[in-house]
């Protein structure tokens, strides 16, 4: 997808996503963009189905994320996790057209929250840990994506929108940040890595959890970054000092994917600049 506008690359991924629909009788006349940062997420109206097509430039991985996420979501529902489950219109599995990546979701009309501060998500969250536990398949550690990241400041040709001093700010924090994770003892069990506002939908005052790509092994503390003292009661043997470290990593994360990629989407520029500054601010 590299070198095409933003409406090119979705005007791709909507044909691709249509296509593969099609042979199972969907057809969607106008098909509406839910979101574009890493995946392309496209809603098939008027079909409860939604297409998530892989089109960042960014992963090269040997295991495709998408079917990862598949699998992990297939476990997720059999044990009634508070999930947005895979479609039931078309069969769960990863699909290609177009050279395009794609599996297909339920359409769930819930709404996003930036703010998930809430009591009931530490709950679902505490349930999704639960049935997630038990998942078989491979997770990678959750150390891969920042390092992952730590070689995209390797060159301005892989971040060319960073100065040279806001690159070498990055290198030197994750080197620090890194050590100090070392020191840290911990527990690494199966967690999703990427709870925010994007990734709740609120449906009757009930949250789901959506994108399991980046599920990986780690502490648990790493999808509590970002709840009350209050709410966190239920949880009381997080450990603190970890969950500071670990903030500030996934700041460095999202700030250093995004500045590969800033003008893929308004928002993906914007969740670059506010990482990068917080980092500054806390530094």
């Amino acid at each position: 997808m590299e070198g095409l506008t933003t409406t090119e690359r979705r005007g791709r991924a909507i044909k691709a996503a249509m296509q593969i629909a099609a042979t199972y009788g969907l057809k969607s006349k106008e098909p509406v963009v839910l979101k574009d940062s890493n995946n392309t997420v496209i809603h098939l109206t008027p079909s409860p189905v939604v297409a998530k097509v892989a089109t960042t430039i960014l992963t090269r991985q040997t295991v495709s994320n998408l079917a990862h996420e598949l699998k992990v979501a297939l476990h997720l529902v059999k044990l009634e996790a508070p999930i947005v489950p895979p479609s039931l219109e078309i069969p769960p599995t990863t699909y290609w057209s177009d050279d395009l990546e794609i599996t297909f979701w339920h359409y769930c009309s819930g709404k996003v929250r930036e703010n998930i501060d809430h009591p009931e998500l530490v709950a679902a969250l505490q349930q999704f840990h639960a049935a997630l536990a038990s998942y078989k398949g491979a997770l990678k550690p959750f150390t891969e994506d920042y390092a992952v990241c730590y070689s995209l400041l390797d060159s301005d040709h892989l971040s060319p929108d960073l100065s040279r001093d806001d690159r070498r700010f990055l290198r030197q924090l994750y080197e620090h940040l890194s050590a100090s994770l070392q020191n840290l003892d911990y527990e690494r069990v199966p967690v999703h890595t990427e709870i925010h506002g994007g990734n709740i939908l609120w449906t009757n005052g009930k949250p789901l959890l959506i994108d399991f790509e980046s599920c990986s092994r780690g502490p648990r503390e790493l999808d509590f970054l970002f709840f009350s003292a209050k709410n966190l009661s239920a949880c009381p043997d997080l450990n603190k000092p970890l969950m500071n470290i670990l903030s500030q990593l996934r700041s460095f994360r999202v700030a250093v994917w995004c500045w590969s990629q800033p003008d893929r989407a308004p928002e993906v520029r914007e969740a670059a600049e506010y990482h990068l500054g917080r980092l500054h601010d806390l530094n």
